[in-house]
């Protein structure tokens, strides 16, 4: 699984492959995202950074949506 970057969103968007979402001016949409680890008790080391990338991304992304999850 590859996470895209800003600079491959940006790109797609230009190229029309992929499409924004159409939202009220001001509007921000916001979705859950869940981590299931199936051999939670033994992953293997590309789990584990999957996981710490997903994890990190998301705090740096979303550092107010976090605080008000907290």
């Amino acid at each position: 699984m590859l996470l895209k970057t800003d600079t491959s969103i940006r790109d797609e968007l230009a190229q029309g492959t992929l499409k924004p979402l159409r939202l009220r001016e001001g509007a921000v949409r916001f979705t859950e995202l869940y981590l299931i680890i199936a051999e939670r008790d033994d992953p293997g080391p590309g789990t584990l950074r999957l996981a710490q990338i997903i994890r990190e991304s998301v705090k740096s992304e979303c550092p107010k949506e976090m605080a008000m999850a907290a």
